[in-house]
């Protein structure tokens, strides 16, 4: 699991994540959601473009993780996602859940 964090600009965070997601490694994103919100910024962008391998599980984790942020205000967007992470989310019906914050 690689997860990088980065402030692009004041406000804005970007978060990178490579391998495989799971509730656990899920669990990781939203801990680096927090902090990035934590430490200021509003608008947190993901890319993960190398996400090899994503359970429901771990897309349950994440869906909660857009509703909080969503509900504090904050924006989160998905800039890049993998082909394995796409197809997941359209079986699960939660392409619309990613796309809306």
């Amino acid at each position: 699991m690689i997860l990088t964090h980065l402030l692009t600009q004041p406000g804005l965070c970007s978060l990178r994540y490579a391998g495989d997601l799971d509730a656990f490694t899920a669990a990781s994103i939203r801990r680096a959601v927090g902090d990035a919100l934590a430490s200021g910024c509003r608008q947190v962008v993901l890319d993960l473009t190398d996400v090899a391998f994503v359970d429901g599980s771990a897309l349950g984790v994440l869906a909660r993780t857009w509703a909080d942020v969503t509900r504090s205000g904050a924006g989160i967007v998905i800039e890049s996602a993998s082909a394995t992470f796409e197809r997941t989310s359209r079986r699960a019906g939660t392409t619309a859940v990613f796309a809306s914050a």
